[in-house]
């Protein structure tokens, strides 16, 4: 069984004038509803095998949070997570950095991570609110077997305000 956590980053500062969109860091309430949503995947004992973010500095930090609650030492940093990207691209990118893990977290943006879990599972129409977790079981013993809508969703669960 492969599972993909999927994780919209937390909640960010404004963009600042003459600063860029990739730039922004998380909020005092992005920072505090990352570290309760590490805290409570951590509860349920799934544990990723690997984090993958992408290089926006939200996306990053975010992962960061979930990383020390795992006490995992590395990311796998993703340009291409913070554009524009489809099923085959994850497909890919799964294949390609971690051929042998169980378990990924993957941290990106939306729109395009509802996008992925409504491919991934086949039925997923609701808000991906800021640090909403989900969790995606599959039936497949290699990265390489995965299909549209061949997932099922396991947890869904986001901070509340």
């Amino acid at each position: 069984m492969k599972q993909l956590i999927i994780i919209r980053h937390a909640k960010a500062e404004i963009q600042k004038p003459g600063s860029t969109d990739i730039d922004r860091a998380l909020c005092e309430r992005g920072k505090s509803d990352a570290v309760k949503m590490a805290n409570q995947l951590y509860s349920t004992e799934i544990t990723p095998d690997a984090i993958i973010s992408s290089t926006a500095k939200r996306a990053l930090e975010t992962a960061t949070v979930f990383a020390e609650q795992y006490g995992i030492e590395s990311l796998i940093k993703e340009d291409f997570l913070y554009g524009d990207y489809n099923f085959s691209d994850v497909k890919q990118l799964l294949i390609e950095e971690v051929p042998l893990t169980n378990t990924v977290l993957m941290v990106g943006h939306n729109p395009n991570l509802s996008y992925i879990i409504a491919k991934l599972t086949g039925d997923f129409h609701q808000h991906l609110p800021t640090a909403a977790v989900t969790v995606i079981d599959f039936k497949i013993d290699q990265w390489e077997e995965l299909q549209p809508s061949s997932g099922e969703m396991s947890l869904f669960f986001y901070p509340e305000k």
